[in-house]
């Protein structure tokens, strides 16, 4: 298993909505910039993959992440024992939503936040920055994520930029996120459609 050294352990890890409400409004840089590095799990990875794959329009999203070298991956496999993967595991499945995900490597629903968090609770890992509130709300105080200090947008906005440019750019994520999920949601229509369109045509 992988040991962090103290200056590591300051580095926050990173959940999906993070990574892609700072990339939609070119606050990424700034952010790596002032953290110097983040580390995101393999599981958030996977789910911006699916997410923007094959979308030309917001892959930079996905780009982001896979092409900036301050960005570490946390892989399970190459971070920790096949023991403490089975421990991690049996942490999780006492939340029926996302029971083994963490061996299939599939998604669930919440599995990047459980399971960037569980990473950072096993790696010692400090601060957990994610803008779900409800998750916050829900899991900050359980057992398996103590000393794991859990951190949303508005703190780190604040933190970087200040309460004023804040509320800009905040405005502008909600505006360009609302576009974002627009399209994709056209994106899963038409493909829907495509799909059925061609089953007819084989009658």
């Amino acid at each position: 298993m992988v040991v962090l050294s103290e200056d590591e352990k300051n580095i926050p890890i990173c959940d999906t909505n993070i990574l892609i409400s700072f990339g939609l409004s070119d606050f990424i840089g700034e952010f790596i910039d002032f953290n110097k590095k983040i580390f995101v799990a393999d599981n958030v990875l996977l789910e911006l993959e699916r997410k923007f794959n094959r979308n030309t329009e917001y892959s930079y999203l996905l780009q982001n992440v896979k092409n900036n070298e301050n960005i570490n991956v946390i892989n399970k496999d190459e971070y920790f024992t096949e023991d403490r993967i089975l421990v991690m595991n049996a942490s999780l499945n006492q939340y029926k939503l996302i029971e083994d995900c963490l061996l299939t490597g599939d998604l669930c629903p919440d599995s990047g936040e459980f399971i960037s968090a569980i990473y950072a609770a096993n790696l010692e890992i400090r601060k957990f920055i994610t803008n779900d509130l409800k998750f916050i709300n829900k899991y900050k105080d359980e057992f398996i994520f103590k000393g794991l200090s859990f951190i949303n947008m508005t703190q780190v906005l604040d933190k970087i930029i200040g309460k004023e440019k804040r509320k800009g750019v905040v405005l502008d994520i909600n505006r360009k996120s609302k576009e974002m999920e627009d399209t994709l949601t056209k994106e899963k229509v038409l493909e829907k459609f495509e799909k059925w369109s061609l089953k007819l045509s084989c009658i």
